[in-house]
């Protein structure tokens, strides 16, 4: 009987710090899954991206490679945002 219960108080800690453990992975994977809500690529996109406007005269200090990338990156909001 002593051993019995000498190990009863070791049983119910560990039990404890495995139910505490468990309850800690399953708030964190809630946690970190309620994060993952967005209003979508769309929406976000819109948000933050900007048309790129050039002052007078950039434009012809521009290498071709830059240029392109500006008129993709214009093109691309214009399509998705549906602004000019």
């Amino acid at each position: 009987m002593d051993a019995l219960t000498s190990l009863l108080p070791i049983k119910a800690r560990w039990m404890r710090w495995l139910i505490s453990l468990v309850f800690l992975f399953w708030l964190g994977l809630i946690c970190s899954v309620a994060g993952c809500q967005s209003m979508g690529p769309v929406h976000d996109y819109c948000q933050i991206a900007k048309p790129i406007y050039l002052q007078k005269g950039e434009a012809a200090k521009l290498s071709d490679a830059t240029a392109r990338e500006i008129l993709t990156a214009n093109e691309t909001y214009s399509h998705v945002c549906g602004k000019p």
